[in-house]
């Protein structure tokens, strides 16, 4: 797995190879004459992809910015959202130790030897 700066990590460069993507794509060639759409839009995909292609080194030095910067902010929100989970957490345990205190004082209520009646 060769891993370049521009690629998802963990994304094989090494796919289906040619003949693959072609005989997959044989099945759908019977419906181009029915809807000249899709081979203007295989058209269109294959020159973007080629401008992209080629332009990758630029795309990527524009893109790695904005993408340390998503990370960042994703850092920093990960952080808020850990703490303010923290403070719940620790209410929750405030609130529930108050409700604990709370049935042992009524249980403490009854008087010895009496049983508490449930209906």
């Amino acid at each position: 797995m060769t891993e370049t700066p521009y690629l998802t990590p963990g994304v094989d460069e090494s796919g289906p190879g040619l003949m693959q993507r072609a005989a997959a794509i044989v099945p759908y060639a019977r419906y181009v004459p029915k809807n000249p759409a899709f081979l203007i839009g295989a058209v269109a995909l294959g020159i973007v992809g080629a401008l992209a292609w080629r332009n990758r080194e630029k795309i990527a030095a524009t893109a790695r910015p904005l993408l340390q910067n998503a990370a960042a902010k994703g850092q920093a929100l990960a952080e808020q959202a850990r703490a303010k989970g923290e403070e719940l957490m620790e209410t929750a345990r405030e609130v529930g130790e108050t409700v604990a205190a709370k049935a042992r004082s009524v249980g403490r209520e009854t008087p010895p030897g009496a049983t508490p009646e449930f209906h």
